[in-house]
């Protein structure tokens, strides 16, 4: 991950459940702590005086944090709103496979086995999976992967597939020709139907996108892929770290090996309008999620989600 600070045009989003109202853009300078800066402890926040004038404050990614989610205020009138907490998810790649294997229970290792084996008879027996690491075959993969990514619900309804960007793939390339990407794609026959892909800094191969296509979402065929390429990256055996990255999610915290708890922090100048901004977007999130609980008590929730992401 990189940990220093660069100006980005954060766009911080209004949404109900996965249903995206409007996003307010706002200038910040970004980090994102490193992986062995979160296994070290806490990091202590910026000083506002080091922002420059174009500027309205900082967007510190993945910092260690234990504290509530929420808006708060220091002296002088900054802001500061903790948006989310989540456990960064990561596995230790130096243990070997066999003993990786062994975190698991036997009931979940029979049930990944089953859906592998599932799968492969849909295909004909044979489990095609393909890896990618040159300029050449990043070339070949990324125009198969966007196909799958156009698919997906992140893409169509919440805007985070892989990117469809010259830019981004001239990047992709160069990090390719340093031996800097890990990339894979399963098939079903000549079809390609889940994609993953992993840029890798200083030994941490980063969980960077995954997606699959939902007409084969019955066949778990993003579980299928995500262990496969787990196992040939242990199989590697030159890497030290898979980082699961921001967020959390169930699939997250079940492959990984270490967890630990952090938070996305908007530190933000003294401004009356900020302010009331962050605590907008809070009152929007605990109505969202309120709103969530509702649903799932009265067991709308899964359906409406599956409706939204057929119509996104």
């Amino acid at each position: 991950m990189n940990s220093a600070w660069t100006a980005f045009r954060y766009r911080l989003g209004f949404r109900i459940g996965e249903l995206a109202l409007f996003r307010v853009p706002l200038r910040v300078r970004q980090r994102v702590a490193s992986l062995a800066e979160l296994r070290a402890g806490t990091i202590d926040l910026p000083k506002l005086t080091d922002l420059g004038p174009d500027t309205c404050g900082f967007l510190l990614r993945s910092y260690p944090d234990t504290e509530a989610i929420g808006v708060g205020h220091l002296p002088g009138g900054a802001t500061v709103y903790r948006m989310k907490r989540y456990e960064h998810c990561f596995v230790d790649l130096t243990i070997g496979f066999e003993a990786y294997q062994d975190k698991f229970s036997g009931k979940t290792r029979q049930g990944i086995r089953r859906k592998i084996k599932k799968f492969s008879e849909h295909c004909g027996g044979t489990l095609d999976i393909r890896g990618y690491r040159s300029p050449a075959e990043l070339a070949e993969f990324y125009p198969l992967a966007r196909q799958v990514s156009s698919l997906t619900y992140q893409e169509r309804l919440l805007g985070c597939g892989l990117p469809d960007d010259r830019r981004y793939l001239s990047s992709l390339l160069d990090l390719a020709g340093a031996d800097r990407v890990r990339a894979f794609l399963l098939f079903a026959g000549d079809r390609p139907v889940s994609y993953l892909l992993c840029p890798v800094r200083e030994g941490i191969v980063e969980y960077a996108y995954l997606g699959y296509d939902p007409a084969y979402a019955d066949h778990s065929v993003g579980t299928v892929l995500l262990w496969e390429s787990l196992k040939r990256l242990f199989d590697e055996n030159r890497f030290q770290v898979f980082d699961f990255t921001e967020g959390e999610s169930e699939h997250k915290r079940l492959y990984s090996t270490h967890r630990v708890q952090c938070a996305n922090i908007l530190l933000l100048r003294p401004s009356l309008p900020l302010a009331m901004l962050c605590h907008a977007h809070f009152t929007t999130d605990r109505l969202s999620n309120a709103l969530g609980r509702v649903l799932e008590r009265w067991g709308w929730k899964r359906q409406i989600k599956r409706w939204l992401r057929k119509v996104a």
